[in-house]
């Protein structure tokens, strides 16, 4: 199971496991860049305020609700309900439907688990182990890192829910931004192998117009049939075909196209 530390936005509270997402949607959403779903009114903020503020004081709650929890005045499940409902404005059929601990009876895609220390945000699978996006809460708001509570209210704002109902079921937010990773990925890939594909045959094509010893023998063998062209596209040369040099004119290292990671 791939596990990410988000570590190109340079923060520790953020932790990614699985394939709920990818570490670029990650990082686009919380940053609320190159990705659908970003805008005020997205967020549902009122005309009139910025998103910037309304996240502004949903710290100030959640500080606030954190501290009563530390002192006592309330207990975990107290603070737990009142972060997501004051804080990240969940509806609460929604909320108690999402943050319901027993998993194995889910039917829904996602679901929340939250034990005042962390957040997880996780992703049903048919794997034994769980997709999840984690965030480390008591940090955040024990340690008052405002930029690190940006990217939980970013990713796990109640506007992220709009397109379930009650139950959980639905789309939303969510499964856009695993969508839009899904085909980047795809693009990423496609680019990488065209690329490889164009490298292999401007290699292929040098390898047979340089005279040397050992190329004379590739055509000749190419020419003869003995080596096919399939063959040949695998592994282009059979023999070493760069010779590095040290200062000294000694051979430092050999290399044949198979010794290349593409």
């Amino acid at each position: 199971m791939r596990r990410t530390n988000i570590k190109s936005l340079s923060f520790d509270t953020i932790k990614l496991e699985g394939s709920c997402f990818t570490a670029q949607v990650v990082e686009n959403a919380a940053f609320g860049k190159n990705i659908s779903k970003i805008t005020d009114a997205d967020y549902q903020i009122p005309r009139g305020l910025r998103l910037l503020d309304e996240i502004g004081r949903s710290f100030q709650i959640a500080q606030a609700q954190w501290k009563s929890y530390e002192e006592g005045k309330i207990k975990a499940e107290h603070f737990i309900h009142e972060f997501f409902i004051d804080a990240l404005s969940y509806p609460p059929s929604l909320f108690e439907k999402l943050l319901n601990t027993d998993t194995l009876e889910r039917s829904d895609a996602w679901y929340i688990t939250c034990d005042c220390h962390y957040l997880r945000l996780m992703r049903k699978s048919s794997l034994a182990r769980p997709s999840y996006l984690e965030f480390d809460l008591q940090t955040i708001l024990k340690e008052s890192r405002f930029p690190g509570y940006q990217m939980l209210y970013r990713i796990m704002h109640g506007s992220r829910t709009l397109g379930l109902d009650n139950e959980g079921n639905g789309k939303c937010v969510w499964d856009t931004w695993k969508e839009e990773g899904e085909k980047l990925g795809v693009r990423v890939r496609e680019g990488l192998r065209k690329g490889v594909t164009r490298a292999l045959s401007v290699l292929g094509s040098g390898f047979l117009n340089y005279d040397t010893q050992g190329n004379d023998a590739l055509r000749s063998a190419l020419e003869s049939g003995n080596l096919s062209t399939h063959d040949y596209f695998q592994e282009p040369v059979p023999s070493p075909v760069w010779e590095f040099k040290s200062p000294s004119g000694q051979i430092a290292k050999s290399l044949r196209c198979k010794d290349l990671a593409l």
